[in-house]
């Protein structure tokens, strides 16, 4: 099933929806310029919005292996609460 099938059917109204996609990036500059160079790129977030402007999905793409990200294994946030 090819993605553009996929969101056809997911949203059978399609021409009235907007997707909008963010670059997310971390600032690694330390001074008060910037260049584009000193940007990491650590992932995406794509958001589909209605025609009321509301989100009907959202699709975050992190990238794990970026020195900016901090990705911990263990106990999920719910079992932490539950043993509270």
């Amino acid at each position: 099933m090819t993605k553009t099938t996929r969101q056809y059917k997911l949203y059978p109204h399609s021409s009235h929806w907007i997707k909008l996609r963010f670059l997310l990036k971390a600032d690694t500059s330390t001074s008060g310029t910037k260049t584009f160079s000193e940007d990491e790129e650590m992932g995406e977030l794509v958001l589909i919005l209605n025609e009321n402007i509301e989100i009907i999905d959202e699709n975050w793409i992190i990238d794990v292996e970026s020195p900016f990200v901090v990705a911990k294994r263990g106990q999920g946030l719910n079992q932490k609460l539950l043993q509270a």
